[in-house]
């Protein structure tokens, strides 16, 4: 009788030891399917996936698309742009709207850029302007300080900035002005001014097939690096991950419609939320 009872505890544990082993392998085996999902990079486009090249340069190659840094852009270190109107307090009524900026320091409207003339870069007739973008759309480039943009109505976000002569955003601290105002009864849904913000800068409208095509966007509120925010932009279905805030000529378009994306991200790749983190435009080669 105890041979028999010794040999059913030592079946029952054998059979334990199996099913405890069993369960072990099987949990390993779900926490790396698990661990798999997690870590499983997010699909973000639907071009063949080819690994983006990067030289010495900085220039960036993938699916055919290359983006070319513009290096050394002039930073108008010692130039502040300082908006006037309009304000959000003003109380304004649809039709010809004043915006009015001083300039204090070394950018001079309607001038060429010096670099640009040095490096090749393709100068606009109008010189250097003040960009203004309302609700991340380009309301113009002005080349004085007192100009008029004929509004219906609406609450309007804005943003300032001063660009050389070939179209890039200047990128230094003070170039740069953000504000808010209303025309109308339009209901207040203002820019949050200590958010983090990407605009849209360009490339659109229309380029002829040999013309350089211009990336560029700007950022408010936050810095851009390895270990800090970046921009994905994405060409056509194929993205690029930037570490580094500056404007980039795009090569490798296709001849007609042509689509870009921009989406702010934080130190861990993870949208940002804000008014105009992510935005979707169109442009054309003919």
């Amino acid at each position: 009788m105890k041979k028999i009872l010794v040999c059913l505890c030592f079946v029952t544990a054998f059979y334990g030891c199996q099913s405890d082993a069993s369960s072990s392998e099987n949990a390993a085996s779900a926490a790396k399917n698990e661990a798999a999902v997690e870590t499983a990079p997010e699909k973000k486009s639907t071009a063949p996936i080819e690994k983006v090249n990067v030289n010495k340069s900085g220039i960036l190659t993938r699916n055919g698309i290359r983006l070319t840094p513009i290096l050394d852009s002039p930073k108008f270190e010692n130039t502040k742009l300082i908006h006037k109107s309009p304000t959000s307090s003003d109380h304004l009524h649809a039709g010809d709207i004043d915006f009015d900026f001083e300039i204090e320091g070394d950018f001079e409207l309607g001038k060429q850029t010096p670099e640009a003339t040095k490096k090749g870069l393709p100068n606009s007739e109008k010189g250097q302007a003040i960009k203004v973008l309302l609700n991340n759309l380009d309301f113009g480039d002005f080349t004085s300080l007192e100009n008029t943009i004929k509004i219906a109505g609406g609450h309007f976000s804005g943003l300032a900035v001063l660009t050389t002569s070939y179209g890039e955003a200047v990128k230094a601290q003070n170039a740069h002005q953000m504000f808010d105002f209303t025309v109308g009864h339009g209901s207040k849904n203002g820019i949050d001014p200590k958010g983090r913000h990407l605009f849209y800068v360009g490339p659109q409208g229309e380029y002829k097939s040999d013309e350089k095509v211009l990336l560029d966007f700007y950022v408010v509120n936050t810095e851009m690096s390895l270990q800090a925010a970046k921009v994905r932009v994405t060409i056509n279905g194929t993205p690029f991950l930037l570490n580094d805030w500056r404007a980039y000529f795009i090569d490798g378009l296709k001849s007609g419609e042509n689509s870009v994306k921009l989406e702010l991200l934080d130190e861990n790749k993870r949208l940002i939320p804000g008014k105009f983190n992510t935005v979707s435009r169109t442009f054309i080669v003919k």
